[in-house]
Parts: C-alpha cells; structure tokens; sequence
C-alpha cells in the first residue's frame, strides 16, 4: 500500500459517523500495516489524526484528557497506533513530536 492510499483510508476513518463503518475501516488500515515502511507512514497519519481529535479537550494535572467527545474514533486511532509499533516501523521521530506535547501540555497546566 502506498502513501496516497494509506492516507485516503485515514481520511475515510476520520469521516466516519457510523461505528460499525468505523471499526471496519480501522481494520482495514490495520491489516495493511505488515512492514515497517507502512507503519510509519500509517502512525504519521493516525498521530496527527489523535493530535486533532484531542486538541480542544480539557487535561487534568497529570496531563491525562479528563473527557474525550469521541471515545471510539480515539480507540480506533490508538488501535492502529499499537499495530504500527509491533510492525516495527521507525517511529522515532513521531514518538518524540508526541513526547514533546505532553511535556508542553504538562507545562502550561503548572502555571
């Protein structure tokens, strides 16, 4: 699976309204993340996906989302996210964008 495809599912995974649709789609991305070159595309896409369902939600002191609008779509991403990191793509640069995050995230709620 190419790039272009890749992010043509993700985009379909983002749209959806339906669970049932939803979870099927998740499970189509999921099937297709078997080398490490498509896992590290599809955590690309399903980090920035995560990053925008969750950028208007409140945190609490430890930096955990205190309410989540979507549940479902979130899970369907991180499901996807687990998968990429047991086909072993590099993930070193998403992993410290997201680490960076946190730690801003972290830092804002001390002030």
């Amino acid at each position: 699976m190419n790039a272009s495809s890749m992010e043509h599912m993700m985009q379909q995974l983002n749209a959806a309204t339906d669970l049932t649709e939803r979870r099927r789609t998740a499970k189509e991305i999921i099937e297709e993340i078997t080398t490490p070159e498509t896992s590290s595309i599809a955590f690309s896409l399903a980090k920035d996906s995560l990053e925008n369902a969750l950028k208007d939600h409140q945190t609490g002191e430890l930096g955990t989302y205190l309410h989540v609008s979507d549940p479902e779509w979130v899970v369907a991403l991180i499901e996807i996210l687990h998968r990429c990191l047991k086909a072993g793509g590099d993930l070193s640069g998403c992993i410290t964008s997201i680490a960076r995050l946190h730690h801003l995230d972290r830092k804002e709620s001390a002030k």
